[in-house]
């Protein structure tokens, strides 16, 4: 009897050894299906200049990968957590795979946080956010995700424009104009504000930034292989801009305009 007791014993440990590996199974299916797909998408997706409404300046990295000072895009949709799929991956013990979501309202030009149900919670200038909370964010705020903390920087206005002049042998189509906020990356990258096709381009091969206290337009060469061109001539340091100014990037040109300049 005894025997019989322990036989069933053991077959029921092994069947919940066995059910807990097939569900550890599907979950890595899962998760490796969802990646792929995310990068699918974003190589299967026609490159385009994306609508940068902000910024998130890392103040305060804790204990994640990231940079004290490194600046992230705040897009439509913004999502923050481990997981590699979100816009700002954070690898940390203290952040959820789905922890975070930024929202923009295109309406009223607001900028809205939500928890996604995090462990750790989400906290907007020291106050923690119920599940599904949503709260707006502006200039100025702090946003904590785990215990990594966020400036939040929001561009305001377009500070000027790109215009393609010739699109060498890139995607582009001269004459259509990018908008510049407070912080423009041009590059073969996907992940760039004008991501430009061509063998020609560095990943990340160079950077406008707008300079609020003196309302100039900085273009820097991010160590790209062939260099980054202002009104002909290479830069080896920021260079100050203005309307009219001529940029190339591979072979392909740009003129800045003024911002009331569509």
């Amino acid at each position: 009897m005894s025997i019989d007791y322990y036989q069933l014993l053991f077959l029921r440990i092994a069947l919940v050894a066995v059910l807990y590996l097939v569900v550890l199974q599907i979950v890595f299916v899962a998760r490796r299906e969802m990646r792929m797909e995310a990068k699918a998408a974003t190589q299967g997706t026609p490159t385009r200049a994306r609508q940068v409404v902000g910024h998130l300046v890392v103040v305060d990295k804790g204990s994640t990968q990231l940079n004290d000072g490194d600046a992230y895009d705040i897009e439509a949709i913004t999502t923050l957590g481990r997981e590699l799929t979100n816009s700002v991956p954070i690898d940390s013990d203290f952040v959820s795979g789905a922890h975070a979501r930024i929202l923009y309202d295109e309406a009223d030009g607001a900028l809205w946080v939500e928890d996604l149900g995090s462990r750790n919670g989400t906290y907007v200038d020291g106050r923690k956010l119920n599940e599904r909370d949503r709260v707006q964010i502006d200039t100025g705020s702090l946003l904590q995700i785990g215990d990594a903390r966020f400036k939040v920087d929001i561009a305001r206005a377009v500070v000027g424009y790109l215009r393609v002049l010739d699109r060498g042998s890139t995607q582009l189509q001269n004459g259509a104009r990018y908008p510049i906020y407070r912080v423009l990356t041009i590059g073969r990258g996907p992940a760039n504000n004008i991501p430009l096709e061509s063998p020609r381009v560095s990943a990340a091969h160079a950077r406008i930034t707008f300079e609020p206290r003196d309302s100039t337009l900085w273009v820097q060469d991010l160590e790209s292989r062939n260099g980054t061109f202002v009104d002909g001539r290479k830069i080896a340091t920021p260079v100050a801009v203005s309307p009219g100014s001529e940029l190339l990037i591979g072979d392909t040109r740009f003129q800045f305009l003024p911002p009331d300049m569509k």
